[in-house]
């Protein structure tokens, strides 16, 4: 079966907030309505769902880390058995990455092991400076899962919220 056409998963990871009210997921980042939806969708539907959350993801990771060396990437990916939907993209197979280490609590000691960098520009400009990470990487995705999630309201408000006639 090529991967084109493979049934599209659902991007769920068991963690959902919408069950508490929030409009968007902090686990997955889909909408309220697309999680109790999706059983129902045609597969080009599920898959419009994952290419939002996979650009909005990617934007996310790339506001905080650029790679250096891809080579060293991959290799990492390899040794703790990252498999990512799309391993030509260097934002998911760090993102992927980065959720391994922080789920299995094998936390290396810091970033250069990954040959990775944070970009303290970007960190500025969105007032995260207080934040940074430096060369944690548990922290490097605790800001990156925070990004992705900004992005995914600002999505959802964008494309849902009705205005209210003055």
């Amino acid at each position: 079966m090529k991967p084109s056409e493979r049934p599209t998963r659902t991007p769920c990871i068991g963690i959902c907030s919408t069950t508490y009210g929030d409009l968007v997921c902090r686990g997955c980042k889909r909408y309220s309505h697309e999680i109790v939806q999706w059983n129902g969708y045609t597969d080009a539907q599920r898959k419009r769902v994952r290419v939002r959350l996979e650009t909005l993801q990617a934007q996310a990771v790339e506001t905080f880390v650029r790679v250096i060396q891809p080579d060293q990437l991959s290799r990492c990916c390899r040794q703790y058995g990252v498999d990512t939907d799309n391993p030509e993209d260097q934002r998911s197979s760090i993102y992927h990455l980065l959720r391994v280490l922080c789920r299995a609590g094998r936390m290396p000691s810091g970033m250069a092991q990954f040959d990775m960098t944070l970009l303290p520009r970007e960190l500025q400009e969105i007032g995260l400076m207080a934040r940074t990470p430096g060369t944690s990487l548990r922290d490097t995705f605790e800001l990156i899962e925070e990004e992705f999630y900004r992005r995914s309201i600002a999505h959802f408000e964008h494309s849902f919220r009705v205005p209210v006639d003055a």
